[in-house]
């Protein structure tokens, strides 16, 4: 992914226009740090691209803009590091780049995740030959892997690493959701615990 800035401020209540990239719904600066990464994960899949403001001085707006392709530097706009400060743009960019930071970081650790789990998937659905997700038994083995999933387990002989290049919250979500998943199943099935509990409650009635 590669992040841009727009090479002049924009006044306040005036959308610029690029033939790369749309400004339509542009995300405040300030509202980054707690900004759903859910959306974000959307508005990257969907759009192809993230858009961002920052409300500047005198009434005047500064855009930046991730895009998953690369493309040369122009008049309009240029490739923002995230490092690089000139003097004319240093104290906009200070407090953007603070932000933007934060937010790449953990937004290449969700990127890095789904890729993960999109593998982990992948695999489990070509070796039961099954391509619904919502399967049951696609669903017990991706909660039994689940559960396998440390700081180093394996997986059919391959290293599974979680570290910081992992968004562990979106692995125990995921995890989460699967297990209650498997548990109502398990507890509704006609050996189940609850399948039972709901039969003599309904042969109760029924003898009443």
């Amino acid at each position: 992914m590669y992040l841009y800035r727009l090479s002049e401020y924009i006044p306040v209540g005036t959308t610029p226009t690029l033939p790369i990239v749309s400004f339509e719904n542009s995300i405040d600066m300030s509202r980054v740090p707690t900004y759903p990464m859910d959306e974000m994960e959307r508005l990257w899949k969907e759009e192809k691209q993230i858009t961002f403001v920052l409300h500047y001085l005198d009434g005047n707006d500064v855009y930046y803009f991730l895009l998953p392709t690369d493309h040369p530097d122009t008049t309009n706009y240029w490739h923002h590091e995230l490092t690089n400060q000139t003097l004319k743009w240093h104290h906009c960019d200070f407090y953007s780049n603070r932000i933007l930071e934060r937010f790449l970081g953990r937004f290449k650790r969700r990127l890095h995740t789904r890729s993960f789990l999109s593998d982990i998937y992948l695999q489990i659905q070509h070796e039961l030959n099954i391509t619904d997700e919502n399967d049951m038994r696609f669903q017990e083995v991706l909660y039994e892997t689940l559960c396998t999933i440390r700081i180093e387990s394996s997986y059919h002989n391959q290293l599974i690493q979680i570290d910081d290049l992992h968004d562990r919250e979106l692995i125990q979500r995921v995890r989460d959701e699967v297990r209650e998943n498997v548990e109502m199943e398990r507890r509704y099935r006609p050996d189940g615990e609850g399948f039972m509990e709901a039969q003599q409650s309904f042969e109760k009635i029924s003898r009443s």
